[in-house]
């Protein structure tokens, strides 16, 4: 119960010094107050959110994933990545910068530049090309009627 506090304090810290806009700052406590109320709200040992970077803007999925071996620990979060995709516009509006995930028994990171990831319009034109080729495919498989 006392984090909320000790956020503001060290809050209070950093914007004593701090020449970011108004804006910015306002966005970082934005994404500060979404991640502690994800984590109170559907956080569990384990699954959780956190922030990281010096103004807050890289989003971690924390989360076992199941190995200690690090190649295959990489290999599972890059198959993983892709679900971030279709998020691109709200995180950059929301001042995000990087997203990623982090082992949380190893500790193992790794991030994605928010600009690499691919927009809405991008998903879901490949969702509506992958749904045409189901339907030619069951097309195709149909006997010819006469």
């Amino acid at each position: 119960m006392r984090a909320p506090y000790a956020l503001l304090a060290v809050s209070l810290l950093v914007a004593a010094c701090d020449l970011r806009t108004e804006e910015a700052k306002r966005l970082e406590a934005k994404r500060i107050q979404m991640i502690q109320q994800s984590n109170d709200t559907a956080g569990t040992p384990q699954l959780r959110w956190a922030t990281a970077g010096k103004h807050h803007t890289t989003i971690l999925r924390i989360q076992p994933f199941g190995s200690t071996n690090p190649n295959e620990i990489r290999a599972a979060m890059m198959k993983e990545m892709p679900n971030y995709d279709g998020g691109k516009e709200e995180m950059e509006k929301e001042g995000w910068t990087h997203v990623g995930f982090r082992d949380r028994d190893t500790g193992i990171e790794m991030t994605k530049p928010v600009s690499e990831l691919r927009g809405i319009d991008a998903v879901m034109a490949d969702l509506a090309a992958k749904e045409r080729a189901e339907e030619e495919k069951k097309k195709a498989e149909q006997p010819l009627q006469n």
